[in-house]
């Protein structure tokens, strides 16, 4: 039996989840085609949007809503707040940050374009090309703090996994701990670390 598919204005558990980003996200998922460029009415109108490719987006899109900041590694937090303190500006007379709950909404996309980030962020053009220069940064910057926290939660699983495995009177072999950590991680460390599923917790 095949279902109606619901649009995500409809989705009780989308709604749930976004809070009061709901109708932001809402209104940039109908402005925008699946790449996450802005809809055209006439094939090959205007000029493509530039566009960055997100490799960590996983990371920031399983963080709680609303807890995002407290749940992050110190390395991570301090990676973003930094970038936000640079004068993004041209103006040195002036620190204007700009605000670093508005990139991490940002980076929760895994295509971050202008058009997306005027209305997901809700800032106007020039600002969203500003908050496109400094995730693009952010991105660059993230790698090792990224891996370092993979390898943390590698490796603390993998001592609760051994701790079972005594416990539990299991041999614990290497293909025993690799399924394993698939099984609580969800995590296929032999595809560049992707986490496909975590709660983080």
């Amino acid at each position: 039996m095949i279902h109606d598919i619901k649009p995500p204005e409809e989705c009780k558990f989308l709604r749930k989840k976004l809070g009061s980003r709901f109708d932001k996200v809402i209104k940039a998922y109908h402005a925008t085609d699946i790449s996450g460029h802005k809809k055209e009415n006439k094939k090959g109108a205007g000029r493509k949007p530039a566009s960055i490719i997100n490799p960590h987006w996983w990371y920031f899109n399983h963080l709680e809503y609303g807890k995002q900041w407290r749940q992050m590694t110190t390395d991570i937090q301090n990676v973003i707040a930094g970038i936000c303190r640079l004068d993004h500006y041209s103006q040195t007379h002036r620190e204007r940050p700009l605000s670093v709950m508005k990139c991490v909404f940002i980076l929760e996309n895994e295509t971050i374009t202008t058009n997306t980030v005027e209305i997901y962020a809700g800032v106007s053009k020039r600002q969203a090309q500003r908050y496109m220069k400094a995730c693009k940064l952010i991105i660059m910057f993230l790698d090792k703090p990224i891996e370092d926290f993979l390898e943390h939660k590698r490796i603390s699983y993998t001592k609760k996994i051994l701790g079972d495995c005594e416990k539990w009177e299991i041999e614990p072999t290497e293909e025993y701990i690799e399924q394993a950590l698939e099984s609580m991680f969800c995590v296929n460390f032999s595809k560049d670390g992707v986490v496909m599923e975590d709660d983080f917790n």
